[in-house]
């Protein structure tokens, strides 16, 4: 008498148990389906952003205005975490490039550090930014908004920062000096941008115009001694 090694059913002579194929079908089956759900969502999430950007596009100020209404945590987060990758992927394949054509070296280490210090950059920068719309927001403004507000305005940015940004660290990597300067300039451009943007998300929490434009100005100052503090820092 036989018994099978992986269930104990007893097997008749010369039977293979066919009970390893069916744990097998099972998890591909339980694999294909979180797949699915994996590509549905992320099907929603870049859904979302391009919606978003299409709109915004189209008609700035009433497509912030139903973004910062909405407090889309979800596309918010999206937004960082696509200038991030971007900001990311962007100073490696940089590196990549001097490395190829003008024979720098790079470390792994330094690799990764990079890598971290952008993350941290981005990120932290995000958060402080949001921190401080929340503060002045109350500031300036009739209520209290959550943090999830002060993110959404925050994270307005990133659809003109991140494409400008990776144009401007690949062409950069060349070193040649007049596509470098065009470059630099574009992107100058690209955060005047995102101000404005910045400005029809303030306009949804702030009514009056003196301290909308007193309060943006204040914000865009701190946000820019903080981010030059923290890049001289790292």
């Amino acid at each position: 008498m036989a018994f099978c090694e992986n269930c104990g059913r007893e097997l008749k002579d010369g039977e293979v148990c066919g009970c390893t194929d069916t744990n097998k079908s099972e998890k591909a089956a339980q694999f294909d389906e979180v797949s699915a759900k994996v590509k549905e969502e992320t099907g929603k999430a870049v859904g979302s952003m391009v919606s978003l950007i299409k709109a915004v596009l189209a008609s700035p100020s009433e497509a912030v205005e139903e973004y910062v209404t909405g407090q889309d945590k979800k596309t918010a987060y999206q937004l960082i975490a696509l200038e991030t990758a971007g900001f990311t992927l962007a100073n490696v394949v940089a590196k990549l490039i001097r490395m190829l054509l003008n024979g720098y070296s790079y470390r792994f280490s330094t690799f990764l550090t990079g890598i971290l210090q952008d993350i941290g950059l981005v990120i932290g920068s995000m958060a402080v930014a949001a921190f401080i719309i929340v503060f002045m927001a109350e500031k300036y403004g009739d209520a209290k908004i959550s943090f999830n507000k002060g993110l959404a305005i925050a994270s307005l940015q990133s659809i003109v920062i991140t494409p400008i940004y990776v144009c401007y660290a690949l062409i950069g990597a060349f070193g040649v000096s007049i596509l470098t300067g065009v470059a630099s300039s574009v992107y100058s451009a690209a955060r005047c941008l995102a101000i404005v943007l910045t400005y029809f998300g303030f306009s949804v929490v702030v009514a009056d115009r003196k301290k909308l434009f007193y309060g943006l100005g204040v914000y865009s100052i701190v946000l820019s001694i903080l981010s030059y503090v923290i890049t001289s820092l790292i």
